[in-house]
């Protein structure tokens, strides 16, 4: 063979290999640019882009607004209700990734009709607080952290306490089992495993291959934000979990596929419990299989309420 076209094969081998490369870290950048700096929705516009302002049962509830100063200085913005009748039960509802705790607003009703006090945030860089950068539940589980000790000081350190979390809000409940463990259950509604396998998906629903991605997700991530995608990863501390955990999961998610839910159901190392909805895409299951979701939650919830 020629020099020549043994020079041309090398040259073009190498800029498509090198094109390859490019894409591959051009992808996982924008991936993990949506991820650490969504589009941040606005608490009104998602009130009225979910048709809240429509259903009175979601305004039912008299708010308090309240403010957390964490020991960093940053301050949280929070809703409260109070129970018409009095209960000794309180809920923590966390959102998901780029919502607000308007998007917690259709699991309310269900919780006050099981004579639960409400509480709900926004996450740091979301709804009413300071914008920065979202942490998928490393620096979401740490705030979490200290909004219990605010709710325990508040309203005394033998409440019943419970904490619902969806999608990011889920990973943050289970994150937070690292730091404490004196909640008396956990629901834990469409949560990823782990931002690998939660780019897994995303790469999935684009209809490539994952494995070239998986070499350089990591990387990107640790480059622009500093922390280690195991940071992120609920299954990495879930076999230490002692809190009892209701795993729910939409089985029609394509955003988070249930295989997660499994995952970390297998894993976890409390009592626990797994149910799918078979109608519900991501972050849904309380809408549209709403009746099942109200039922599977009750019977839960009433297992550990009897120890009151």
């Amino acid at each position: 063979m020629k020099p020549w076209i043994i020079i041309l094969i090398v040259v073009v081998a190498v800029l498509l290999i090198g094109g390859l490369i490019y894409f591959l870290i051009y992808s996982d950048v924008q991936m993990t640019k949506q991820v650490l700096y969504p589009k941040f929705n606005d608490r009104k516009e998602q009130i009225r882009d979910y048709h809240y302002d429509e259903v009175e049962e979601y305004f039912c509830l008299k708010r308090e607004p309240f403010e957390v100063t964490l020991k960093d200085g940053y301050v949280i913005h929070g809703d409260y209700s109070e129970n018409e009748k009095p209960s000794n039960k309180y809920v923590i509802l966390v959102h998901g990734h780029g919502s607000t705790r308007e998007g917690t607003l259709k699991y309310c009703p269900i919780f006050y009709q099981m004579g639960y006090n409400i509480i709900r945030y926004d996450h740091r860089s979301h709804g009413d607080n300071e914008r920065g950068r979202c942490t998928m539940g490393h620096q979401e589980a740490k705030d979490l952290n200290e909004i219990i000790d605010y709710v325990k000081e508040r309203f005394g350190k033998d409440i019943f306490l419970v904490l619902h979390g969806t999608s990011l809000g889920g990973a943050t409940v289970l994150l937070l089992t690292q730091y404490r463990q004196d909640i008396n259950y956990i629901v834990a509604d469409c949560p990823y495993a782990s931002m690998i396998a939660f780019a897994g998906d995303y790469v999935h629903n684009m209809h490539l291959m994952y494995w070239p991605f998986k070499i350089f997700f990591p990387i990107v991530v640790k480059t622009m934000s500093g922390l280690k995608v195991k940071d992120m990863a609920p299954i990495e501390v879930i076999d230490k979990n002692k809190i009892p955990t209701l795993h729910l999961h939409g089985a029609k998610d394509t955003l988070i596929r249930p295989y997660h839910c499994q995952k970390l159901y297998d894993k976890n190392g409390a009592e626990k419990e797994i149910h799918f909805f078979p109608n519900s895409p991501h972050g849904q299951s309380a809408v549209v299989d709403r009746k099942e979701y109200e039922e599977v939650l009750q019977e839960f919830a009433q297992k550990y309420e009897k120890r009151l």
